[in-house]
């Protein structure tokens, strides 16, 4: 612009400088500019992803503390004692099935 302008006055050596000086320039700027942007928009697609990221592993939450459990202890001394027995008295159908309960 400034060059036109030197040129609109008459001062053609002045305006020829500032020309060569803009054309000189133009390229190392383009190229900061662009590699400006290029970062910025690779640095706002990874805090995005990023973002995404936290907000998935935000929203799960294990379920399995609220999952009752019954409580099979009392069930499963009684197999083992039915077991003993039954190996003791020789009936080996409730050894069986009581093992098979107790497993």
């Amino acid at each position: 612009m400034a060059s036109i302008g030197g040129f609109a006055n008459g001062d053609t050596g002045l305006a020829l400088f500032i020309l060569a000086l803009g054309l000189l320039l133009l390229p190392p700027v383009t190229k900061t500019l662009f590699s400006r942007k290029q970062n910025e928009t690779k640095t706002q697609t990874f805090q995005q992803k990023s973002k995404e990221a936290s907000v998935s592993s935000q929203s799960f939450q294990s379920q399995i503390n609220h999952i009752p459990f019954p409580d099979r202890v009392d069930a499963i001394n009684w197999h083992i004692n039915a077991i003993n027995k039954g190996l003791e008295k020789g009936d080996l159908n409730l050894a069986n099935l009581s093992y098979a309960e107790a497993n």
